[in-house]
């Protein structure tokens, strides 16, 4: 579509694109790969390997285009506007999705643990079951709690510097300065990497009890 033709339109359609459907089959056969790896199958890592593939053409192909497209300049005050809200929602959907955990977690730990601990003996399936924290439940096996010190503060390290090179990054984008933003940038891809590798590795090794 011409610049030209583009100025007659309230806002940019793009033309009809491969990356959707690439990217949605990739993140299928990421999340079987990774199911059937974290729970011992060998055919999971040769999953993830042919999920990354579409993965990466469909990243590379996709931004590539919102890239061309805008240099050309098809985006205009509507387009930059629905990018926003569509971060927007995003950002909101993720605060959602966590509040969600935190609100679970409060009605099991204030709420659910002491009802149940609170029943009489004489009358509830599970005599003897206490409150207290952490618990599987009344029918759950126990468990130990992890050492904080291992894997999960290695990725909280990991996790917290890939913040700062993205916004180091951001700030290159920013100021144009393009040598910043092509040393940084790679460096959060590597570290998002590291934190996943990190991840699975706390899935799927045992970790050792703080006691």
């Amino acid at each position: 579509m011409s610049a030209t033709a583009v100025a007659t339109r309230p806002y940019y359609v793009p033309q009809p694109s491969p990356y959707p459907a690439a990217l949605s089959f990739s993140l299928m056969l990421l999340a079987i790969g990774f199911g059937l790896h974290v729970n011992g199958f060998s055919s999971g890592q040769w999953i993830i390997g042919a999920g990354a593939v579409p993965l990466l053409y469909a990243l590379f192909g996709w931004f590539g285009s919102v890239i061309r497209e805008s240099q050309r300049g098809f985006y205009r005050n509507w387009e930059d506007r629905s990018f926003r809200l569509g971060m927007i929602s995003f950002i909101v959907s993720e605060v959602v999705l966590f509040a969600t955990f935190f609100g679970v977690l409060f009605y099991e730990r204030a709420i659910s643990i002491p009802w149940l601990a609170s029943l009489d003996s004489n009358f509830t399936p599970w005599p003897g079951f206490t409150s207290a924290w952490p618990t599987a439940g009344p029918a759950g096996k126990a468990f130990e709690v992890i050492n904080p010190w291992g894997i999960p503060a290695l990725n909280t390290i990991i996790l917290l510097t890939s913040g700062m090179t993205i916004t180091f990054a951001h700030l290159g984008l920013k100021r144009d300065k393009r040598l910043a933003l092509s040393s940084w940038l790679p460096s959060q891809s590597r570290l998002a990497s590291s934190s996943l590798h990190c991840k699975s590795m706390n899935f799927t090794a045992p970790i050792p009890s703080s006691a």
